[in-house]
């Protein structure tokens, strides 16, 4: 298979033969009398010679099974060869068929098109793989605090414990699950999702990082609704022993329905600057959406009113994790997503997933609400 060329030569061909006017023949790099064609050759198209081979060029021409054939004359092989070529669509390189400039881009574009619609799936892809990790790693706060609850028989307290068993009264409750967890609460163990700083807790401010505590039930401030305990060091003056620990500690038979109650989940976003962190923890920090180390209604609603000042930062970080969504993990230790709109809202369902005698209270509720 390949291309003949001639100096000068006319052609015709029957169904078996092919004859040369006059002229020398090349096929490749090699010259000769005798030439041998299983295939297609391209003259002034292409068509097949079947495998016989020209022995003489001449008006008779002997083929290689032993037969012969009388061709057309000179004038009829001129008027065939001058009839008007058809050229092929495509081009040829050495031989081989390639794309013009139009189908290439044809086919760049019809790429172009399927990458588009594949790459929502994409992106919902990767959201649901990283809200996967985050409920795996809140299933295992959930087993880490069923397990201090088993040990200890009450929840651990928010930041502040005046009966400590072991005098360690000012600890947060992410220390206190440490053994039970296996990390520490600045570590790796964080919702992919979180995009704010890992910073512990000090004298001055909370802890921050991606998960928080329902310490506080539905009420504003301290109260013995949540997990956390009543008290907390920043409302304490006077000797820790003159402390009444009435309600400090929230036993396991203080909460009416675990599989119901809220227990951990990502957590309540606040925006902090990076003169603000520097202030509060003396390290540096990114300025942005970091969560506290707590989860509240109230004080959601309160960062995000329409009058707070980046509300509306606070509001589209929120809203860029999980898409909406809060992963939650209940008293008992199953983890269920929950739109922040439902999570929020005020309704007898939703409130009362925030307390621990399954009762909403709405009337503890702040009248601060969320601008969208």
């Amino acid at each position: 298979t390949g291309t003949l060329t001639a100096n000068e030569f006319h052609t015709t061909f029957t169904s078996a033969s092919i004859m040369f006017a006059s002229g020398s023949t090349k096929f490749g790099d090699t010259q000769d009398d005798t030439h041998e064609f299983t295939g297609s050759v391209d003259i002034t198209g292409s068509f097949a010679l079947g495998g016989y081979s020209v022995n003489e060029i001449s008006n008779d021409t002997s083929l290689t099974d032993g037969s012969a054939t009388s061709l057309p004359t000179e004038n009829a092989v001129k008027s065939f060869i001058e009839r008007p070529r058809r050229r092929s669509a495509k081009k040829r390189i050495n031989g081989v068929a390639a794309f013009t400039l139009i189908e290439l881009l044809v086919v760049i574009a019809i790429i172009a098109i399927l990458a588009a619609l594949m790459m929502p799936s994409l992106i919902q892809a990767k959201t649901a793989a990283r809200s996967i990790v985050c409920k795996s790693q809140l299933r295992q706060y959930g087993i880490a605090l069923s397990s201090y609850v088993g040990d200890k028989a009450h929840y651990p307290v928010y930041n502040f414990d005046p009966s400590d068993d072991e005098g360690t009264s000012h600890q947060y409750w992410h220390d206190r699950l440490m053994p039970y967890i296996g990390t520490d609460w600045v570590g790796t163990f964080s919702c992919p999702d979180y995009k704010g700083v890992n910073l512990a807790g000090n004298e001055s401010a909370v802890a921050l990082g991606s998960y928080g505590y329902n310490a506080f039930g539905v009420k504003l401030g301290y109260s013995n609704l949540g997990l956390g305990g009543t008290y907390s060091h920043t409302i304490i003056s006077g000797a820790v022993n003159d402390t009444p620990i009435d309600g400090a500690k929230i036993s396991e038979a203080d909460v009416r329905a675990p599989s119901n109650m809220i227990a951990i989940g990502d957590a309540t976003l606040i925006w902090l600057t990076k003169p603000m962190i520097n202030l509060l923890y003396g390290e540096d920090g990114e300025e942005g959406a970091s969560g506290m180390a707590h989860l509240d209604i109230n004080y959601r609603n309160f960062v995000q009113r329409k009058t707070y000042p980046l509300s509306e930062k606070i509001i589209t970080a929120t809203e860029s994790r999980h898409n909406g969504d809060y992963n939650i993990s209940f008293a008992d230790g199953h983890v269920d997503p929950i739109d922040r709109l439902s999570l929020h809202e005020r309704t007898y369902r939703s409130l009362r997933r925030w307390n621990n005698d399954n009762r909403p209270h709405s009337d503890l509720l702040s009248n601060h609400q969320s601008a969208r």
